[in-house]
């Protein structure tokens, strides 16, 4: 009988729970930003001039997606964050093994479940740490820009701040593309179900 992993449990209810909030709020964010460009297309001339309302606009807009965001990457152990989950996986590598994962296989998707299973563990018989850490590394250079701008600008006031700008909207969307389709990887090994995509961020 194959042998679940210890901490599948505590990883279910992060990405069922915190995790599926954080992440669905960042997209929540877009489509409002989205939408409120949309309607800025649509005004008369006049209104599309910059000014002080466009510009508070998309610095709140990048001061909440990158506060969203620096809370994925959260490395503190105290945190239910997506890249604590990655740490957790990883460390649990072995105990992902081909056995397990196949048990919870859909009766007739046998050969799709299989085929996943060779992309994570490189062909062996259980997860390949390694593609826990590629996940890890790519999560960490999308959120790198926005959890500076935190860190240095809204969490603290920081003395040494000169040098880290506000992240551009092509850097918050990059982030939470990258983010979803991380999340959207490990919500399938954790949960057994696969998660219908969502549009990407423009």
């Amino acid at each position: 009988m194959a042998v679940e992993p210890e901490r599948l449990e505590r990883w279910n209810k992060w990405v069922s729970g915190d995790l599926w909030n954080e992440v669905h709020e960042l997209f929540n964010q877009v489509h409002v930003f989205r939408s409120w460009n949309d309607i800025v297309g649509a005004a008369v001339d006049e209104s599309k001039k910059p000014g002080f309302f466009h510009a508070w606009v998309t610095h709140n807009y990048l001061d909440s997606i990158s506060s969203g965001v620096r809370r994925l990457s959260d490395s503190d152990a105290r945190t239910n964050s997506l890249r604590r989950l990655l740490d957790e996986i990883e460390e649990d590598a072995a105990q992902l093994t081909r056995e397990w994962w196949m048990s919870r296989a859909l009766e007739g998707a046998e050969g799709t479940w299989e085929r996943r299973f060779l992309e994570l563990s490189n062909g062996t018989e259980s997860l390949d740490p390694q593609v826990v850490s590629n996940d890890r590394e790519r999560l960490l250079e999308a959120c790198e820009a926005m959890k500076g701008y935190v860190d240095k600008h809204i969490a603290h006031l920081d003395a040494d701040r000169d040098g880290i700008d506000m992240p551009t909207i092509d850097d918050a969307h990059t982030a939470v593309k990258v983010i979803y389709q991380i999340y959207h990887r490990w919500y399938q090994i954790a949960t057994g179900d696969a998660l219908a995509p969502l549009e990407p961020p423009r």
